[in-house]
């Protein structure tokens, strides 16, 4: 910190006390936090955040920071405000050079027209610009430099085409479908399996052995059947579910649709 900065502060600490046993009723800032946003205004303002140095002046000019304080702030909150580049916004909707009805938004915060013809002072950096009129709207971006003059920034709003396009219907998300529908086979496929070979099985047994044949042979087939009873009732109650996803089954939403842009 420099000697100035510091003589400042050491000021602010005699003056301080004297104020505040004046009006011991009245809530004041401490003197550390009005040296402390006075700093913050003057290493912004440095920087090139101008609308932050504007807040922070702002903040310590006030009648209850002390008066050594409020007298720099003061100053400070003058020349920013007469001398600091200003960006001010022109919207164009077709053949209209400058409409005043369109909603205006700058880094996502609402601009009122008075402060789009006045000018804004910005901190230095890219910023967002959108304008909105009628359902149609359009964005830019913009940079703001420490060494930039006030100037105009301008954007167009399409005025023709519809005010919103169609959107997309959702469809059908097939890939649930898709799954139970290949269950539903491999069910029916190893139903069939089973069957036929259950079947081949009880037709051997009636031409060789009926009615005296391995009872362990026999068994097997029984269970051969009954896996084929089994894995036909699931396959066909999988059959169902699949053709009830495949017309009534999860959507997929439409897809975002960006903002046409004009600039």
């Amino acid at each position: 910190m420099n000697a100035r900065r510091l003589l400042r502060l050491g000021l602010i600490a005699l003056a301080f006390p004297i104020a505040a046993s004046a009006s011991a009723e009245e809530p004041r800032p401490s003197a550390e936090a009005c040296a402390s946003t006075a700093e913050r205004g003057m290493d912004a303002r440095a920087e090139g955040r101008l609308s932050d140095a504007l807040e922070a002046f702002r903040a310590c000019a006030v009648d209850v920071c002390p008066d050594i304080v409020k007298a720099d702030c003061r100053v400070a909150l003058a020349e920013l405000s007469t001398k600091a580049p200003r960006i001010s916004v022109r919207v164009r909707v077709g053949s209209e050079a400058d409409v005043a009805d369109a909603e205006v938004e700058i880094d996502g915060e609402r601009i009122p027209p008075a402060a789009r013809a006045t000018g804004l002072v910005l901190n230095a950096g890219q910023h967002t610009l959108t304008a909105r009129r009628g359902g149609r709207a359009a964005t830019r971006t913009f940079v703001v430099t420490n060494g930039d003059q006030s100037r105009t920034v301008e954007i167009e709003i399409p005025s023709n085409g519809p005010e919103r396009a169609p959107e997309p219907e959702a469809e059908v998300n097939l890939l649930p479908a898709a799954v139970v529908g290949g269950a539903a086979l491999a069910s029916l496929g190893v139903a069939a399996v089973l069957g036929v070979w259950s079947y081949l099985d009880f037709r051997d047994y009636e031409d060789t052995c009926s009615p005296r044949c391995d009872e362990d042979d026999v068994a097997a087939s029984q269970a051969r059947a009954v896996g084929a009873d089994v894995a036909l009732g699931i396959g066909l109650n999988l059959a169902v579910a699949a053709t009830v996803l495949f017309f009534a089954g999860p959507k997929v939403g439409p897809a975002p649709r960006g903002i046409a842009l004009r600039f």
